[in-house]
């Protein structure tokens, strides 16, 4: 009998195979396309929004620095006795101006006059126009901070005006002009500082990538906003993948459909009788039962891999079991890199992202736990060998520590270990073990930044507190709060503003939060105020305290209290009224007539007989 030619798959199924395969492939590229491209513009939006908030914190950190440390300056005794006697100016106001040259490292010109507008001193940076003058003077007479935008010789300019008035006058006896240019302000390429109708246009408009900026009372009128503007490639759609995807896509269903039937003949007595055998499989489970030989090459190559996969089985299973067990373990360590460690054969299998992680190619790393190793960093090597030993020993479930290893540039990474023993032989004895490398590099880093920043709070002279505003209870303080207050760290954190008082009313906590209230509601950036505080020991002694609330990232906030001892500043103004006083009973007590005028001739003290005679 002669045997019969050996046949492909049934032409019946050519043309529905390939035309289904391309339409789900043109269906499958063309949806894809259009979600991804959907959320890159989403991500592209929410990227540039999320970057203009940033920018506009940033300015709006820089605008209060200076509205703060401008508003300070005319109540310094340097800039107030200015305003007396000038004769000491080149010695102390000229060099005390010259110190401020930049404020959060933007550059300012600043500017001392008189009540007439006529320059004292400047810090030097850079002269001020007669216009700029002539405005300083129209504002003079009203005494009131104020600010304006103009355009100078490099871009447009912030100038804004300080006055100086004493406590028993209501007029201006001199002003602070400074100045600052816009485009010093930190921000990024692409982003620009807009005011005015244009700021509220954009804050308005669902669709502008601008966020606004929080100023001081001074600079508020200006509307200031940060705008960011997209890369136009970044928005554009690359259409060239999707079209070469449609060729490949047409390309393969002529293919398809010409194999299909050049070998087109039947085949359904060999399948069908493979079909059997596999229901029988699927119902009864592997066992001995292998497939037949067919009589077409297909499924006779179909047969004889089924048979092969049957013989297989009991091993995949087995080996199954080990890969769950490695995988279930990496997930559940939460691991980056997983390996796999044989202690009496020093064997040691590492994933591919293992092997990244330390800059090494796939399979490059030797696999011994010796190479392991010798890229450990000198001063862990002793500590990881005790670490693992007393791990062996115990019957912990898994052990966990951080090391430095070398890689492959010669750099150092730090790296969090996880492992697990699960497996021993007969005698008791390690045989494998796994686990995961996790790299904690940056967190290191931000550690070390998170510790540096707390030794600057703790080294400054001053002392900081920030507690919470709903519970008012202290979450920080540094190392100057605790050394002046004579509490322990753990008690102040028990405590709130309240209880280090010395003064305490029937109800003290309902009257500060009456004094936190417009700090809450927005209505005020910042309070500055004077108080006493006793310490642990019973004494009493006065404070300055500049208070703020900081809004944290996820919407929270805590308030920040920098105070600082002013016991020797208040005693000093004391003894100078007493000297004051004692002087002018002196002058008073004279038999002639007595007058003291300032350069400007101006009537700075007389006794009563001159009243008398004049």
């Amino acid at each position: 009998m002669t045997k019969p030619l050996l046949v492909s798959l049934a032409r019946r199924f050519a043309y529905r195979a390939a035309l289904l395969a391309g339409i789900a492939m043109l269906a499958i590229a063309g949806a894809s396309w259009w979600l991804i491209n959907q959320e890159h513009a989403a991500s592209l939006r929410s990227l540039l929004k999320k970057d203009a908030e940033l920018q506009a914190t940033s300015v709006s950190s820089k605008l209060h620095a200076i509205a703060a440390r401008m508003s300070e300056l005319p109540n310094s005794s340097l800039i107030v006795n200015a305003l007396v006697a000038t004769t000491d100016n080149e010695r102390y106001l000229i060099p005390f101006l010259n110190s401020i040259q930049r404020i959060q490292d933007l550059p300012v010109d600043i500017l001392f006059t008189d009540f007439k507008g006529r320059e004292i001193a400047s810090n030097g940076k850079g002269s001020f126009s007669e216009q700029e003058l002539n405005w300083l003077r129209e504002k003079l007479p009203a005494g009131q901070p104020a600010s304006r935008v103009q355009l100078g010789e490099k871009g447009e300019e912030l100038i804004a005006v300080e006055f100086i008035v004493f406590p028993h006058s209501n007029v201006a006896e001199g002003a602070l002009l400074y100045r600052i240019k816009l485009d010093d302000l930190p921000l990024q390429k692409g982003v620009r500082l807009v005011r005015g109708k244009e700021s509220e246009q954009l804050l308005h408009s669902p669709t502008a990538m601008a966020a606004a900026v929080n100023v001081p009372p001074i600079y508020k009128h200006f509307d200031f906003a940060v705008l960011t503007s997209p890369d136009p490639s970044a928005r554009s759609v690359d259409w060239q993948p999707l079209g070469v995807f449609f060729i490949l896509t047409v390309g393969m269903v002529v293919m398809v459909i010409m194999l299909g039937l050049h070998f087109g003949k039947r085949l359904t007595r060999d399948l069908l009788s493979l079909q059997f055998f596999a229901r029988g499989v699927a119902e009864k489970g592997f066992g001995t039962g292998r497939a037949e030989a067919a009589e077409s090459l297909e499924v006779a190559s179909l047969a004889q891999s089924i048979n092969g996969m049957l013989e297989h089985l009991k091993q995949q299973h087995d080996k199954l079991n080990e890969s769950e067990e490695r995988w279930k373990f990496a997930l559940d360590g939460a691991g980056d890199g997983m390996w796999d460690w044989n202690p009496q054969t020093d064997k040691n299998v590492y994933s591919k992202r293992w092997e990244e992680m330390l800059g090494y190619a796939e399979n490059e790393f030797p696999g011994t736990g010796l190479a392991w190793t010798e890229h450990l960093h000198p001063d862990d090597k002793d500590r990881m060998r005790t670490v693992v030993q007393e791990y062996f020993a115990s019957d912990r479930p898994l052990y966990a520590i951080e090391f430095r290893m070398r890689c492959k540039d010669g750099s150092w990474k730090w790296i969090m270990s996880r492992g697990k023993l699960i497996r021993r032989d007969g005698d008791g004895n390690p045989s494998r073990m796994i686990g995961t490398h996790t790299d904690i590099t940056e967190r290191k880093r931000a550690e070390a930044e998170i510790l540096r920043f707390k030794n600057v709070l703790d080294s400054t002279l001053d002392m900081i507190f920030m507690f919470e505003p709903e519970s008012l209870r202290f979450v920080y303080l540094n190392q100057g709060a605790i050394l002046s207050m004579g509490y322990s760290r753990e008690e102040l954190l028990g405590m709130t503003p309240c209880q280090i008082k010395p003064l305490i009313p029937e109800s003290p906590e309902s009257e500060f939060r009456q004094l936190i209230a417009p700090l809450l509601s927005g209505e005020q950036v910042s309070l500055r105020f004077d108080t006493v505080y006793r310490r642990k020991d019973g004494t009493d002694f006065q404070v300055a305290v500049f208070l703020q609330l900081v809004t944290q990232s996820d919407g929270g906030g805590l308030f920040v209290a920098i105070v600082r001892d002013i016991t020797e500043r208040k005693q000093a103004v004391i003894e100078v009224q007493r000297v004051s006083d004692l002087l002018r009973g002196s002058i008073d007590a004279l038999d002639e007539a007595f007058v003291m005028y300032d350069p400007q001739d101006r009537l700075v003290l007389c006794n009563d007989k001159y009243r008398e005679a004049y």
